[in-house]
């Protein structure tokens, strides 16, 4: 009934979401998505719990100036391929005005030496440092460093 009291407090998880706190509190680890999202539907038909959307408001912006602002991308999970020796990682620089790529790839999951590296190369292949960088999914950096020894 725990997962139900999620529902009603919180109405927007995904069944994607109740997975992971599933994960994280050790109930259960060899359950696939799938069943989850079925029984996360059935305890929304039985329980009359609505699921609540919320859509995000997006806006076009103008594009920086030249030389203004890169992008750099480092996503696990979307950017992770099988190849015959293994994982990829792909680090990716996208210039915001040019849309003029850099990529880099790593047999490893990146350490703090490895993104550093990363952005002087990048910056060497540009000739150049742009005055501002965003960064996608920053969260991986602060959470998912692995220890370099």
């Amino acid at each position: 009934m725990e997962i139900a009291g999620w529902l009603k407090t919180y109405p927007d998880l995904s069944a994607a979401q109740v997975l992971d706190w599933l994960m994280e509190k050790k109930f259960s680890t060899n359950v696939c998505e799938g069943t989850v999202r079925n029984y996360i539907r059935w305890l929304r038909e039985e329980y009359d719990i609505p699921k609540i959307v919320h859509k995000r408001q997006y806006e076009a912006i103008e594009d920086p100036p030249m030389g203004h602002q890169a992008r750099w991308t480092s996503e696990k999970q979307s950017f992770w391929t099988q190849t015959a020796v293994g994982q990829t990682l792909v680090y990716r620089f996208v210039l915001a005005h040019s849309r003029y790529k850099y990529v880099e790839w790593s047999a490893s999951p990146f350490t703090t030496r490895d993104v550093i590296q990363a952005h002087e190369n990048a910056f060497e292949y540009y000739g150049g440092m742009p005055k501002e960088i965003v960064y996608d999914q920053d969260h991986l950096i602060l959470v998912s460093e692995t220890t370099v020894t």
